[in-house]
């Protein structure tokens, strides 16, 4: 498995390849989503293989460019096409992002995949090395909105608060109130620290 610094080379050179307009300021935010993922391994000292978590902090956003026409192939190469197509575009690069970096980069580590596939849905069955890229995604340094201080701050102490206020504002955000929202919602409203 290559190392953080070669694969941010390789994410780099990938969006360039894609010619949009964003490439350095999705760039930047993956670099940000690094940082604070070993921010928050450090303050909260948790159990997670940190090489691991800086890898799928990295390439969190890998798929990020992709066109619609590859993500439905994967959905259908992988038989996922019931469980995502149905759900908004922009969740695509998340939930499909684990085939690209499969196909692409032959990376097959179930645990850097699934916290690539969680990153911006979130699952009830996250381990926490998903929990703190999930939460990365939503508090990292580029993310200057109003929306993400509260999470900001509360991040500060309060690991599993912090991630409910993610899940929150996305529910809000989509109007989306499903009972799968709400028990996620509900088990980091009312997780207690267990490691």
């Amino acid at each position: 498995m290559k190392k953080t610094d070669e694969y941010k080379a390789i994410l780099w050179h990938k969006y360039l390849q894609s010619g949009n307009k964003e490439i350095l300021q999705r760039y930047l935010h993956s670099v940000a989503v690094l940082n604070k993922t070993e921010e928050l391994i450090e303050r909260f000292n948790l159990p997670v293989d940190r090489e691991k978590a800086r890898l799928a902090a990295i390439l969190h956003d890998f798929a990020k460019f992709e066109n619609e026409e590859r993500f439905i192939a994967l959905a259908h190469k992988y038989d996922e096409s019931s469980a995502v197509i149905k759900l908004s575009p922009k969740t695509w690069h998340a939930l499909l992002g684990p085939y690209v970096i499969m196909e692409d980069l032959g990376l097959k580590d179930k645990q850097i995949l699934n916290a690539v596939r969680w990153h911006t849905t979130g699952n009830i069955d996250m381990d926490i090395m998903a929990e703190v890229i999930f939460l990365a995604d939503f508090i990292d340094e580029s993310r200057i909105e109003d929306y993400f201080d509260e999470a900001k701050t509360v991040a500060k102490t309060d690991f599993h608060k912090a991630i409910s206020l993610k899940i929150k504002q996305k529910m809000e955000e989509l109007n989306d109130y499903s009972q799968e929202l709400i028990d996620l919602y509900n088990k980091y409203a009312e997780v207690k620290w267990n490691f």
